[in-house]
């Protein structure tokens, strides 16, 4: 019922549109990333609560009983790591040339560093072929 819902609600913006852009609804818009990120099913729960303080004490205190329910509400659009990525180094150095210039001054460790605590959020990709959906 709720994917009849949600291709009608597509097929009647379709229908409205011409060209190759189209306008959604935002709620439209937001169900269909969020369809698409969960049929992925790239969230590890282990990880995203040993990740994250605030969602661990969130847990703890019973207030958030599925973590994943928050990744897919709140945290994807927070820029909040689902999983973790285990990065193709020459790759990441290629794409990203400041992260070289950053170990060579000693802001960072190692490309893994920089992507766990910044790479991520930028969106950088960490591999060739990276995708969240």
């Amino acid at each position: 019922m709720q994917f009849s819902n949600l291709s009608s609600q597509l097929a009647a913006v379709m229908a409205s549109e011409t060209g190759d852009a189209m306008i959604l609804p935002r709620a439209l818009f937001i169900r269909l990333l969020v369809a698409a990120l969960r049929q992925k099913g790239d969230f590890d729960e282990t990880f995203y609560v040993a990740r994250y303080p605030d969602i661990r004490q969130a847990v703890h205190d019973g207030v958030l009983r599925e973590p994943a329910e928050h990744y897919y509400g709140t945290g994807y659009f927070e820029n909040r790591q689902p999983k973790n990525y285990t990065i193709d180094e020459k790759f990441y150095l290629r794409e990203n040339p400041d992260v070289s210039e950053a170990m060579r001054q000693g802001a960072v460790t190692s490309p893994q560093e920089h992507f766990d605590t910044v790479g991520f959020r930028e969106g950088r990709r960490p591999y060739a072929g990276f995708s969240l959906y």
